[in-house]
């Protein structure tokens, strides 16, 4: 710790002097007469004092070695300070103190993504008899965000210093302890392992844990090399704990083993492999081979325990390859019951035992990795596959079933239960990380729909925790660095781009996240390069569009988009898919000309015969569509509605809704002759007549009509009937979007006829985020404003007034007069005093 604490001085004397080491590591430290000495500044840069005084400022390009490297860095921030030789001094000290150091990787890419997402073990449960000052003091120093860290070596240094004179410290001293990691340091720089001489007591590791680590393939017919990773997941989907142990989540497994050094050409050593195992609180280690051929394969397997890497049991099987189920299955046995002393029980089958289905299985869990995750347009099947076979999942999957499809399903639940399952599933799998990311997801979708405040925080949270167990996963990568960028935060967003770039750079993610964080960081040379871009993009365009609509931004390249997918749509979902973006994003661009020529395109590519009809209705009562175009429709649909129910299933679904939405148009033009007959069929509608999901739409469609004629006959029970109405959407009823997304609005105007400004207002802020396209986000914003304002929340009406004419910067004429009234009304508030 001496000569830590001796590195951080020397760094606190050349900072002083306006210059940055940038590659502080253990090469460049040397002791000579007892006392350490930092060398090599030839990628040094020399700093100026800004104009202002007192800061250290850079102008020239990020340099420094992957191991060491700031995130900031890793970034490619160019304008690094002193704080990136704090950190890399705090990385040297860890290594120092723990033998190994906080992040590793098998390539300089995953290196630099573990710098950037992962969270080091805390040192003191790696060497329990390090002073706590210098712990905490180093594990301030390695924050990813440059301002939660120590600001200068000076301060580095003496947070350390309190550490010296610490009574554990002289324990050290007096055991020899600081000569070791001396030793350590010129190991490193010889280029030996980094090891220490003593080891610190082994805390969390769990006998009931196991780590199913890859297992090597050298010498198998190269066909078989899916296996390698492959038996990671296929042992684990044994390993349930039920009966037996419970195997660590596979990619918390692999985010491990590759920090460690694993890769698909390089096995880990014995003792890194139990290092790996142990940080992650597993008390037995499984590893293994695979040789064979295209008729014949031989798999074997050690379970060995951690730390001391015991052997306790061995197992071998061999047979077809065709036969592989049966073989993982009784090489599980055979590990159970010699290793743990269990019977030879068989234990759940997977869901098939066919070779090919179980290769599809393992290349689906690689498109969750950065380069392959898209989100899949098969995912109701694959949801509705995974049902069918639940019996035949471990506890653990059928967990996360419920959380993904829903704890009701095959019958819808609300987003309320749906979040109430994703909790549960984190609870009983805290090392899952696709638990932690459809727990995230819930609050990043759906929070401001169930009235949470903080819900953004929660998915950042839950998503931050996905990442630390497999930093490749590239659900919660896309989601964190939209958070983000949304709230301005640029270092974070680049941090997490540069990891996206590091895993694809050449994938569409990698290109959306960086046009995305160049946004908010006005950084036009990069929104311009992706826009280039966007033609040869296959994915991500719907993103491009959704979200510069959701935050308000760069508006002109959701058009190119929204172009670009209307090209390249080839099938008539595509189309369909294509012309209703154009049409949402006309409308809320306040162009409602264009909107309607997109309507028309919808009649003849569209899947359900009347969505054309519903969209104009529904267009002209919520979002300033074409009124005259809605008549005509309204004509049309009462053909429809009006006749007695259809017995074929699907055609009466469709019916429902044409009533539904003509009883709206026609309550809003004071028409409520037909309305109760409505609310009486959408009642009536039951199971097994009529599918589940059309059931639960129907209640919430019921509740709607019955709240709107209550108000508009002035019934005694008008409140009763809106609040019911209300109570119904905080929940996120089933089958919400985009189903229900209008309700809100309806919610919003009848509790403002009631007088209740506040519960509008509260209405109009449940809205879906980044699920869908952005519903009537233009009609939302100017009544979150107008209610804002009048309920004495100037700021939140400011920034919904900003969002509304950011969108509508260039509306066609007929709406330029509501743009300019609610630029007025903007403002007005910008100058008045803040209360």
């Amino acid at each position: 710790m001496r000569i830590l604490h001796e590195m951080a001085d020397a760094l606190a004397y050349a900072h002083a002097e306006g210059v940055i080491h940038r590659d502080v590591k253990p090469e460049n430290i040397l002791l000579e007469g007892g006392h350490a000495v930092l060398t090599d500044f030839g990628v040094a840069r020399a700093l100026v004092e800004s104009r202002s005084g007192g800061r250290l400022t850079d102008t020239g390009l990020a340099l420094g070695t992957p191991g060491y490297m700031s995130p900031e860095q890793a970034a490619g921030e160019r304008h690094v300070d002193a704080r990136a030789d704090v950190y890399a001094l705090a990385v040297v000290g860890y290594e120092m103190l723990a033998g190994f150091p906080p992040f590793a990787g098998p390539t300089a890419q995953a290196l630099i993504a573990a710098h950037l997402t992962a969270t080091p073990k805390p040192l003191t449960d790696t060497r329990p008899e390090a002073p706590p000052a210098v712990a905490n003091a180093i594990a301030r120093a390695l924050a990813k965000d440059p301002n939660a860290r120590l600001r200068t070596a000076a301060e580095f240094r003496d947070a350390l210093g309190a550490g010296l004179a610490h009574p554990r410290d002289q324990a050290l001293r007096r055991t020899g302890w600081l000569v070791a990691a001396g030793a350590a340091i010129v190991a490193v720089a010889l280029g030996g392992a980094l090891m220490s001489r003593s080891r610190g007591a082994v805390v969390g590791v769990d006998p009931k844990v196991v780590a199913v680590f890859p297992f090597r393939v050298a010498g198998a017919e190269a066909a078989l090399s899916y296996l390698r990773e492959g038996m990671v997941d296929l042992l684990a989907a044994k390993l349930t704990g039920e009966g037996g142990p419970r195997a660590v989540d596979p990619r918390a497994v692999l985010s491990a083993w590759r920090r460690a050094g694993g890769s698909a050409a390089d096995d880990l050593a014995e003792e890194a492999a139990l290092r790996a195992a142990r940080s992650l609180g597993a008390g037995r280690l499984i590893d293994g081979g695979i040789v064979g051929t295209p008729t014949h394969i031989t798999l074997t397997a050690l379970l060995r325990s951690v730390p001391g890497g015991v052997t306790r049991a061995q197992a071998s099987v061999e047979g077809s390859p065709d036969s592989l189920a049966a073989l993982i299955d009784r090489l599980t046995a055979q590990l159970l019951a010699r290793g743990a002393g269990e019977t030879e029980q068989r234990l759940p089958s997977l869901t098939t035992t066919s070779l090919p289905a179980l290769r599809v299985y393992l290349a689906a869990i690689g498109l969750t990795s950065a380069s392959g995750w898209i989100g899949s347009t098969a995912y109701p099947r694959g949801i509705a596959l995974a049902w069918a076979a639940r019996d035949r999942l471990s506890e653990r999957d059928r967990t996360i079933l419920a959380a993904i499809a829903g704890p009701h399903y095959p019958d819808p639940s609300s987003e309320l239960e749906r979040l109430a399952a994703r909790e549960r599933a984190v609870a009983a799998i805290p090392d899952g990380a696709d638990a932690w990311y459809w727990f995230g997801d819930q609050y990043f979708h759906w929070g401001s729909v169930l009235g949470l405040s903080d819900g953004r925080q929660r998915a950042a949270a839950a998503f931050q925790r996905a990442l630390e167990l497999d930093s490749t996963f590239a659900g919660p990568l896309e989601h964190l660095a939209e958070l983000a960028a949304g709230e301005g935060d640029t270092a974070a967003g680049r941090r997490l781009q540069a990891v996206a770039w590091a895993a694809d750079s050449t994938g569409d993610l990698a290109k959306y996240l960086s046009w995305r964080v160049a946004v908010t960081a006005g950084d036009s040379g990069t929104v311009a390069a992706v826009r280039s871009e966007m033609d040869r993009m296959k994915s991500f365009l719907f993103n491009f569009s959704t979200i510069a609509q959701l935050d308000g931004v760069a508006l002109p390249d959701a058009e190119r988009a929204v172009t670009v997918m209307g090209n390249q749509a080839s099938t008539r979902l595509e189309r369909q898919v294509a012309t209703l973006t154009r049409e949402f994003l006309a409308l809320n661009r306040g162009r409602p000309s264009v909107a309607l020529t997109a309507t028309e395109v919808l009649r003849d590519v569209e899947l359900n015969p009347h969505g054309h009809l519903w969209r104009t209705i529904l267009d002209a009562l919520y979002w300033d569509g074409d009124t005259a175009a809605a008549v005509r429709a309204a004509r049309e649909l009462a053909r429809s509605a009006d006749r007695p129910l259809a017995h074929d299933v699907a055609e009466r679904s469709n019916q429902y809704n044409d009533m539904f939405v003509l009883e709206q148009w026609r309550l809003a033009h004071g028409q409520i002759g037909t309305t109760a007959r409505a609310i009486s069929e959408l009642r009536n509608s039951a199971s097994p007549r009529d599918s589940a999901s059309t059931v639960a739409l129907n209640v919430v469609r019921a509740a709607t009509l019955d709240a709107m004629l209550a108000a508009a006959q002035h019934r005694a029970d008008a409140s009763a009937s809106i609040e019911h109405l209300d109570s119904i959407m905080q929940t996120g009823p089933a089958a919400f979007f985009p189903a229900h997304e209008e309700k809100n609005l309806v919610v919003a105007r009848l509790r403002e006829t009631q007088g209740d400004l506040k519960g509008a207002l509260a209405a109009v802020r449940r809205r879906v985020y980044f699920l869908g396209p952005a519903l009537y986000l233009s009609t939302y914003l100017r009544e979150e404003g107008r209610l804002a304002a009048l309920t004495g929340d100037h700021q939140g009406a400011i920034r919904a007034y900003e969002h509304y004419l950011a969108l509508r910067s260039d509306p066609e004429p007929s709406l330029q007069p509501e743009v300019d009234r609610v630029r007025a009304e903007l403002a007005k508030l910008v100058g008045e005093p803040k209360p």
